[in-house]
């Protein structure tokens, strides 16, 4: 790839340039090792920039620079080729940065390819420190003071700079990507301002996440210029806060934009640095205080919509807030809150990206308050389509019953005057069920429908192709659901017609009974299932079903050609081709036989067979079976719980389901009791200042062990403090007494020890015995306490939590 810092020139073989052409004079001497010859080219240039310095055209034009080299002065052709390890280059330099001090800011701005590019960009790229200090040094004088400025904020937006480092446009964030920390401090002390943006309003942490997902290899230097940076540098601490919470074009916060280009360890940083709050640290717990409002867009809005009316309510509360007076374009912004919430585009990731996210602390304890919240709503949504199911399948054995009798050849008993339903209710009843129940399924779907077009109206939940395919987004789940509406009504429309046979309600049947996996999703021992029957039929059948058509079709017109003709006696199915098809593929699935001894070519039919049986039944059958064992095995691979990130990630799509059919005012208003709403001190991006702010908090301690390793899990629940118990029991232990009243006092030091022996009529492992033993606290344990089956976990007030098998 060529450099886009660099023209590359071919080596100039002439010993001999033109002296009046200072581009040529240049290029040669960064092309030479001659010395003695390129100081003879440095007095041409020397005499060449005093000519032009004489000549005010001659002057301009340097400046704007040649266009037959992009629009570069020799200012920028010295800082591209010089490697500046010759005297001769640096003298070069030196006297044009002296002689033309505008020339720093030239930017190439009638350049397309390299448009705003200065020779200070080219220098950063570069990494050279006595490059930069040469230019920006000039430029350190009173007349050039605003030169300076714009220097250092001018925006490279060149088309040959996408997917670069220098995509970052402002030579700050550009030090910043090329992660040379002792440049970076450099550029601050020429005034370079840390919360400068570029022209898509990417602050330097946007450019960390766009150009760590461009290049993943890069992320650890990313990590670390982010650490620098926040902990390091000569930034001060209202500017690093400042940078962390900067939002692109107004709307999206880094917090949403790591998230949307699955950078967890970035999010993870941020989450830590800019959105905990140490609340208490007693030695045992680091209480810990996660502000929350970003993450959920509701959380969000519920607050926004809480200050507006404390505004109306209280005049003075708004006159108290300091900050600069909105403008119509500031009420438009606050007003217009369409950004895309975190928990809606960790459906457009991948599902281990988006395990990713969900095991941080925060997010993982958000879901699970909100899930306690919704599953009031979850349950009786579930028992409404289970009975609305069960009668909408009563009334459809009826009416089958009903077309039956409608067909029957025997007139005598269809014409009796006491006609009984299957279910033993009298006809008139029956009627009467089944025009009752037609209009309330009409109802039903038209509810549905209506939920659904506000979804859309709203901008509630985005409904693409990326979330139908996603087995985790409810995509295909809402499409099913107005397929299901549709059916019912078209259905209820075509009952009227003598000639309809119901095939509208055969598919609302089937559906809606396929929609029961909406619901057991969200059931932990089904969940999974739920996932890996959604995947396999996505990507696994879907490819399979390709190729295994194209031999249907093959193979199907290969039988066709041989069961035709006088000779062949075969089954009057096989004269058509569509119905031929149809025989061919129940064959391939093992269920019909092909009458191979009936054709005109018996023996060619068997190899036609015999290969249609190789390659479909053997070969592509067990290459599925293959593919989906694969599927499986990814899907349980990559994390301790899987099975928990998987339950997790389907609650949180259940409850988007639920929020984006609320009313917003009471989504919000849910959203709201998840979460706690506390006075933080933050910084303010209305007020450019830190203050107190009412903010959305999650409350998260920490118990660390002896190598200040911390399970970030909130003690509420006490077996979220042990997860490896939970394999070693071979089942949840929430059920067991919570963590403070098992241990009591946590200051003071506890012993948790269970004792389990196997026993010897079963050998899966069950225990048979548990115990809980309160005791005092040992730091170790011998191995011949260990070799005798106790578990100990020790919980000592010297900040150690230590566990022994």
């Amino acid at each position: 790839m060529e450099d886009v810092t660099t023209r590359q020139w071919s080596t100039d073989t002439q010993t001999v340039e033109d002296e009046n052409d200072i581009y040529e004079l240049v290029r040669a001497i960064a092309t030479s090792n001659m010395e003695n010859a390129n100081m003879t080219r440095f007095q041409a240039i020397s005499k060449l920039v005093h000519d032009i310095k004489m000549n005010d055209e001659s002057k301009r034009l340097i400046l704007k620079g040649n266009q037959m080299v992009d629009y570069q002065t020799p200012l920028h052709m010295a800082c591209s080729l010089f490697y500046l390890e010759k005297p001769t280059e640096k003298k070069v330099v030196e006297i044009l940065v002296a002689e033309f001090p505008d020339m720093i800011l030239s930017n190439r701005e009638d350049s397309d390819m390299y448009r705003g590019q200065t020779p200070v960009h080219i220098a950063i790229c570069r990494g050279n420190m006595w490059l930069v200090d040469t230019l920006l040094n000039a430029l350190s004088t009173p007349d050039f003071h605003d030169g300076k400025v714009k220097c250092l904020e001018q925006r490279a937006t060149g088309l040959k700079f996408k997917n670069t480092v220098m995509f970052a446009e402002i030579p700050l964030s550009i030090a910043a990507l090329t992660c040379n920390k002792e440049l970076f401090e450099n550029l601050l002390q020429h005034g370079a301002k840390v919360d400068g943006v570029n022209s898509q309003s990417d602050s330097i942490y946007h450019c960390f996440i766009i150009y760590a997902y461009l290049y993943p290899e890069k992320l650890p230097n990313i990590l670390d210029m982010m650490k620098y940076i926040h902990e390091e540098s000569k930034v001060d601490e209202t500017s690093k806060k400042k940078l962390m919470l900067m939002e692109r074009m107004g709307r999206e916060t880094t917090l949403q934009m790591a998230v949307r280009y699955g950078q967890h360890k970035i999010f993870a940083y941020i989450l830590e640095s800019a959105y905990c709050h140490l609340s208490n640290k007693d030695g045992l717990f680091d209480i810990k205080m996660y502000d929350v409002t970003d993450i959920d867009l509701n959380l969000a809005r519920a607050l926004r919509r809480e200050n507006a009316e404390l505004s109306v309510a209280c005049p003075e509360y708004s006159q108290s807030k300091k900050g600069p007076t909105k403008t119509k374009a500031d009420s438009d912004t606050e007003g217009n809150i369409s950004k895309t919430s975190i928990f809606d585009i960790m459906f457009d990731l991948n599902y281990t990206t988006a395990f990713e996210f969900l095991q941080q602390a925060p997010i993982h304890r958000l879901i699970l308050q909100k899930w306690t919240l919704y599953r009031l709503m979850f349950y009786p949504f579930w028992i409404f389509h289970a009975i609305f199911m069960i009668l909408l399948t009563v009334s459809a054995v009826e009416r089958a019953r009903i077309v039956r009798e409608r067909d029957a050849i025997n007139i005598e008993e269809s014409n009796t005057t006491a006609k009984q339903s299957i279910w033993g209710l009298n006809e008139k009843l029956d009627n009467l069920f089944l025009t009752t129940f037609a209009i309330i399924s009409v109802i039903v779907a038209c509810i549905h429908l209506a939920q659904e077009a506000m979804r859309i109206i709203n901008k509630k939940m985005p409904f693409n192709m990326t979330q139908i395919l996603n087995p985790y987004a409810n995509g295909a789940f809402r499409f099913s659901l107005v397929l299901f509406a549709l059916s019912l009504i078209g259905d209820f429309g075509a009952t009227w017609s003598p000639s309809y046979e119901d095939y509208l309600l055969l598919v609302a049947i089937m559906i809606g009974w396929l929609w029961f996996l909406f619901f057991i999703r969200a059931i932990r021992r089904l969940s999974f299932f739920t996932s890996l029957i959604q995947r396999i039929l996505i990507s696994d059948i879907a490819r399979f079903a390709v190729i295994v058509f194209l031999e249907l079709f093959a193979f199907n017109t290969a039988f066709f050609m041989l069961l035709q003709g006088p000779p062949a006696k075969i089954e009057p199915a096989f004269n058509s081709w569509w119905q031929t098809t149809i025989k061919t593929g129940l064959a391939m699935l093992g269920i019909y036989e092909i009458p191979v001894f009936d054709a005109k070519q018996p023996v060619i039919i068997c190899i036609v067979y015999v290969s249609m049986f190789i390659l479909t039944t053997i070969l592509m059958l067990n290459a599925l079976i293959a593919v989906m064992s694969n599927t499986c095995t990814e899907l349980l691979s990559n994390f301790q719980d899987i099975k928990e990130m998987h339950l997790r990630l389907q609650q949180l799509s259940v409850i988007l389901f639920f929020e984006s059919m609320l009313p917003s005012k009471f989504a919000e208003k849910l959203a709201s009791k998840a979460a706690k709403r506390d006075k933080m001190f933050c910084f303010d991006l209305r007020t450019d200042s830190e203050c107190n702010l009412t903010r959305y908090v999650v409350q998260i301690d920490s118990v660390r062990d002896a190598e200040n390793v911390s399970y970030q899990e909130s003690r509420e629940e006490g077996h979220d403090f042990f997860p490896n118990l939970d394999r070693i029991f071979g089942r949840r232990i929430e059920n067991q007494p919570k963590f403070s009243s098992m241990f009591g006092n946590r200051d003071g030091m506890a012993l948790f020890s269970k004792n389990f022996s196997r026993s010897p009529a079963r050998g899966n492992g069950q225990m048979n015995e548990l115990k809980h033993i309160s005791g005092s606290a040992k730091s170790s344990t011998s191995p011949t306490e260990q070799s005798s089956g106790t578990i100990e976990i020790m919980m000592p007030s010297a900040s150690s939590f230590s566990s022994t098998v």
